[in-house]
């Protein structure tokens, strides 16, 4: 058997592998001849010199019979007969044969990995295989590798069937229910490589589903996976995996956002954001999105306050103008104190909830305005306070922008620019305008942007104003009717 030189080239995160003792060897396994440069794989890292790695790999298996035919014979009929066999050391005896345990199935390789730790790296699942091993050797289960790894890992990384995962679930929970897995190595671990964004999260929901109270460090795993790595990765999966990492991390501090709008902005933020394998932009933009979710949420005790405020104020008010009422119908009488019920009564019927109802959304609004600009001393709706106001048949209205645009068809009439319907994203399902229909009507014609009069501006400026915007477009727009007369 020869391997020649390069053969690891691509193999960054290649663990479970074995070379012969006998096989001939290139000059450099490891070297990259297109580009000449070295990859700084996990088995170098571990060995520390090319060396040592390959000398490692060659007596891999020495004096270890089980791990030997895990690896080898795994693929081959009659595999479990001759593990069987294997575990069970005869005793020679005159009248009997006595079984023994082969001690060496609870033992670790070169590399820390247990018998099941081999099988959950292989691409050839057999279930019974799994059985034996976990019954002869449980402690196989617990047991972590050189990388601090557990066969549960592998098997879930390596996309094993259903079955294997859910016997393995099993068995821990059946043998060591109070196992505390590293959930946050886990995810660090496939969030590195170029594993399938859809096999992290089989990850994370079972971890939902069997282990809710096992924690995660988000914050750690975000920042070290946003930092930059020795290892490569396709750029467009470091974009994809980051958006869904840190979704998933912040999807509690999300939700618990009282309002649907702050939601959608932290939502939309991160989906549209463009993180890059430099780690200093990454780190830039995961600093960004955890700043504007801050600043809801301080904002949150503040717009209560507000609300408690101005309910307080139209209440006074209520109260005064029925005092002042009784004065000018009982003028001659004795006016007497404000009972207790008589408040509470004043209170419901101030109409606070028609007034802050109202306002409220504005309030809202306002505080994801000064979180889109950095600046939370910026004026009530700065986007509308340069512009006049409504006229009859003008309305204003806050689009999302998504990762494909603001997913509208807009056109030339009148001398404007016209929306005329909405587009959908690649895959065919509707934006965020669309299904909220936040546009009245096709046709109703565009006559600002972000505060900016886009009225006698060629089309194509108005498009560019458009396209400037960062995480919302705030725009006015005018029916046909209106302009017209």
């Amino acid at each position: 058997m020869e391997i020649k030189n390069g053969a690891l080239r691509i193999c960054y995160c290649l663990r479970n592998v074995a070379i012969p003792p006998n096989a001939v060897i290139g000059n450099d396994i490891f070297l990259c001849e297109e580009d000449d440069k070295e990859i700084h794989t996990d088995l170098l890292q571990l060995f520390g010199s090319k060396e040592r790695t390959v000398r490692e790999l060659q007596h891999r298996f020495d004096r270890l019979p089980i791990h030997f035919i895990v690896y080898y014979k795994s693929y081959y009929q009659g595999v479990l007969q001759n593990l069987i066999a294997a575990i069970n050391l005869r005793s020679g005896q005159r009248r009997t044969l006595r079984s023994k345990l082969d001690p060496t199935g609870n033992q670790q390789d070169c590399l820390g990995m247990t018998p099941l730790h081999i099988l959950a790296c292989s691409s050839v699942h057999d279930l019974e295989l799994y059985h034996v091993i976990v019954e002869k050797y449980p402690t196989n289960l617990i047991t972590e590798d050189r990388w601090g790894a557990l066969p549960l890992l592998y098997a879930i990384w390596g996309a094993a069937p259903n079955a294997i995962i859910e016997f393995l679930l099993e068995s821990y929970q059946s043998l060591y229910p109070r196992y505390e897995f590293n959930w946050t190595m886990m995810v660090e671990t496939m969030g590195r490589t170029h594993t399938p964004k859809e096999q992290i999260e089989n990850l994370l929901c079972m971890k939902q589903m069997h282990f809710p109270e096992q924690p995660i460090d988000w914050e750690y795993l975000l920042n070290k996976i946003a930092h930059p790595s020795k290892f490569y990765l396709s750029a467009v999966l470091f974009e994809e995996q980051m958006r869904f990492l840190v979704m998933s991390g912040m999807s509690m501090r999300v939700e618990a956002l009282p309002f649907k709008f702050w939601r959608k902005f932290i939502t939309i933020m991160i989906h549209i954001s463009n993180f890059k394998f430099n780690g200093e932009e990454s780190q830039n933009i995961l600093r960004a999105i955890r700043d504007k979710l801050t600043h809801f949420e301080d904002e949150l005790p503040n717009l209560k306050e507000t609300a408690t405020m101005l309910e307080l104020a139209l209440w006074k008010k209520r109260i005064h103008d029925m005092n002042h009422q009784d004065v000018a119908t009982r003028s001659q009488k004795k006016i007497k104190t404000v009972e207790s019920s008589t408040r509470q009564q004043d209170r419901v019927t101030c109409g606070a909830d028609v007034v802050i109802g109202h306002v409220m959304p504005f309030l809202i609004e306002d505080i994801v305005w000064r979180a889109v600009n950095n600046d939370r001393d910026l004026g009530f709706c700065h986007h509308q306070a340069s512009l006049p106001l409504l006229l009859n048949g003008e309305y204003d209205v806050t689009l999302p922008v998504t990762s494909s645009g603001l997913l509208l068809t807009v056109t030339r009439q009148l001398g404007g620019v016209a929306f005329v319907g909405y587009r959908r994203f690649p895959d065919g399902s509707k934006g965020p305008s669309e299904e909220r229909q936040l546009l009245c009507k096709h046709g109703d014609i565009i006559i600002a942007v972000n505060g900016q009069s886009t009225v006698k501006k060629s089309f194509e400026d108005v498009i560019l104003i458009c396209r400037e915007s960062k995480t919302f477009a705030y725009i006015r727009l005018s029916n046909q009717n209106a302009l017209r007369s």
